[in-house]
């Protein structure tokens, strides 16, 4: 039996697309399915990408709707794997992630999702930050209402459990968070990282988490976090709703421009 399925969204054959494919087939933890979704491609990004999959333990499905959720949950139908690994096809994981989230997930049967520390790379793939994952489930479960916790395409996370809330949201920008917040609802300290650097998410112009885009992500977290509080009546909601709000944004914008500005002199 399948324990781990690893699932991933591709909309076009990229730079990055190899690498990121070739970083899942090169495990340290080799018994998986990788499911591969291929949403509106043409048919030459078909053939680079089939071209990268000459393994036998990658599915690939092809399918003509353009949207995240919607491939996710296609994947989620099909996936066979007890624990779903997340991927992003411009991304890259480091060879003991699925080993080590493995264990920590057979070890911890009171979590549903964990993801990890992680490095920010450009398209050229140098280091521009590391950032440490908030740790342990009480700590993000006091943060999650001033934002996402997590790297999504870093996480692995129980198919039971994300099916028992209906899985992805399909129409939200910020699926991974939504799924997070509905997740909390019944079940609060389900969520957790490892310490551990195991992932480097990319960061160029062409992938739907750009500068360009940056307004429409905080819109809909925006609309997540009134609701959650209209919802749950929890006081942080409130508070992450006015820390996202655009009017605050631009002075908390300013304030920290203002004091990079004085250490620089």
């Amino acid at each position: 039996m399948i324990k781990v399925s690893v699932i991933m969204a591709i909309n076009k054959f990229d730079d990055f697309t190899k690498v990121a494919i070739d970083s899942i087939l090169n495990q340290s933890y080799s018994e998986f399915e990788f499911l591969i979704v291929v949403n509106n491609c043409t048919d030459d990004d078909i053939k680079l990408i089939n071209a990268c999959c000459n393994d036998n333990r990658i599915i690939v499905f092809r399918n003509s709707i353009p949207q995240l959720p919607y491939s996710l949950n296609f994947a989620l139908d099909h996936a066979k794997g007890e624990y779903i690994a997340r991927m992003d096809a411009d991304d890259i994981s480091a060879p003991e992630r699925l080993m080590k989230q493995v264990l920590f997930l057979d070890s911890n049967p009171n979590i549903s999702v964990v993801g990890c520390s992680y490095s920010v790379i450009d398209d050229k793939g140098n280091i521009k930050a590391d950032v440490k994952a908030t740790l342990t489930p009480e700590k993000i479960y006091a943060k999650l209402p001033l934002g996402t916790q997590l790297c999504h395409p870093s996480v692995m996370m129980r198919k039971d459990d994300i099916f028992s809330v209906g899985c992805y949201c399909y129409g939200f920008f910020a699926e991974d968070y939504e799924l997070w917040l509905r997740l909390i609802r019944s079940k609060p300290y389900c969520l957790d990282n490892l310490p551990d650097n195991l992932f480097k998410y990319r960061v160029h112009s062409l992938q739907s988490t750009n500068e360009s885009n940056v307004i429409r992500n905080r819109s809909y977290n925006y609309s997540l976090l009134l609701m959650n509080y209209l919802q749950t009546k929890r006081l942080k909601f409130l508070l992450g709703f006015l820390w996202l709000n655009p009017r605050f944004v631009r002075i908390k914008d300013k304030l920290i421009k203002k004091i990079r500005d004085k250490r620089l002199v």
